[in-house]
């Protein structure tokens, strides 16, 4: 059996793996479930969040977790623009 590390550097590698890497992504809301604990209190204690991250990772046996934590700098939102009757997403550059 691989370890994680092994599991995901081989798969990147396009190497043989003995199953295919899992990396969930995750909520705040699933990490106070598995630690049993209402939602709210991660407000409160915002380490909570990391401590919900690491039940999940133990208790399901992840590979890894996507952890998203907000937008980048310089990030510019898309536009909604009508042409013709018809919206489109714009990016920064006013391309749909």
């Amino acid at each position: 059996m691989m370890t994680s590390r092994q599991r995901v550097r081989a798969a990147m590698a396009g190497q043989p793996v003995d199953r295919v890497p899992v990396f969930p992504v995750t909520t705040r809301y699933l990490g106070a479930r598995t630690l049993g604990i209402p939602v709210g209190r991660m407000a409160l204690q915002p380490e909570l969040v990391f401590d919900g991250i690491r039940a999940m990772k133990d208790r399901f046996g992840f590979d890894g977790l996507e952890v998203g934590f907000g937008l980048s700098r310089g990030y510019v939102p898309p536009t909604l623009e009508e042409r013709d009757g018809v919206p489109y997403l714009l990016d920064a550059e006013g391309r749909p």
